[in-house]
């Protein structure tokens, strides 16, 4: 008799166990897939309010550069000072990246 109820019990503590860990890696797999959904929709929240505030007002923009980057890391420059790099025949040459029509 008593080694059938200790049969018993181990046999519903296993059966309990393996039900709690399958439900429980069914709940950890929903969590992973809701916070991975959750860092997509932060990346385009943070991208649509980017593009809102260079749109709205580029002063939103010089405040967040100045936020987030060091100072002068960046610097505004002109662009018509570009040039290309052209090899022929083992000569360099510099020609103007736009034409200055």
């Amino acid at each position: 008799m008593n080694k059938s109820i200790i049969f018993l019990l181990v046999f519903i503590f296993i059966i309990s166990t393996a039900i709690t860990k399958n439900s429980t890696k069914k709940v950890e797999e929903k969590i992973y897939k809701k916070k991975e959904n959750l860092v997509i929709l932060e990346n385009e929240y943070e991208l649509a309010i980017l593009e809102f505030d260079y749109l709205h007002s580029p002063e939103e923009i010089q405040k967040k550069i100045d936020k987030h980057f060091k100072k002068n890391e960046f610097s505004p420059i002109d662009i018509l000072t570009f040039k290309t790099l052209e090899t022929k025949s083992k000569k360099i040459k510099f020609n103007e990246f736009f034409s200055t029509n």
